[in-house]
């Protein structure tokens, strides 16, 4: 019922909040790529992972692109959102690759990220208070 009543409204974040949500939601795609793959190596039943993971990967792509097209977005940002268009490609690679990876390089690399996204939003917030009046 939630969806139906929901379909077609826009979000109710506007301006700087709804660009804050984007680095959270590009913070949390690898961070539910590696549980949903740690989950799946250690035997857990996920009879959707392939779909669910596809979705994680196109809307970090979706997430990434519209950050980027951002006028907030200094010569910082630009190359932080590179950075995290790079790290991500570990988790595109995670998942088509037929071997497995070892639990605590998926960690580290999750961390990796979660540092890259928070420097994003740390500076979009900068830009965001400084545009104040």
């Amino acid at each position: 019922m939630i969806p139906l009543l929901l379909k077609g409204s826009k979000p109710a974040a506007k301006g700087g909040l709804e660009l804050l949500s984007l680095t959270g939601k590009l913070c949390r795609g690898p961070m539910k790529i590696t549980i949903d793959y740690l989950l799946k190596l250690w035997g857990a039943q996920m009879p959707d992972y392939e779909a669910d993971v596809e979705t994680i990967i196109d809307n970090f792509h979706t997430n990434l692109k519209e950050l980027e097209a951002n006028p907030l977005n200094n010569d910082r940002t630009r190359k932080l959102l590179g950075k995290a268009r790079k790290g991500f490609i570990f988790y595109e690679m995670m998942y088509n690759s037929k071997s497995r990876f070892i639990p605590n390089l998926l960690s580290r690399k999750a961390d990796d990220n979660f540092k890259i996204i928070r420097a994003i939003k740390a500076e979009y917030k900068k830009q965001l208070k400084a545009r104040k009046p």
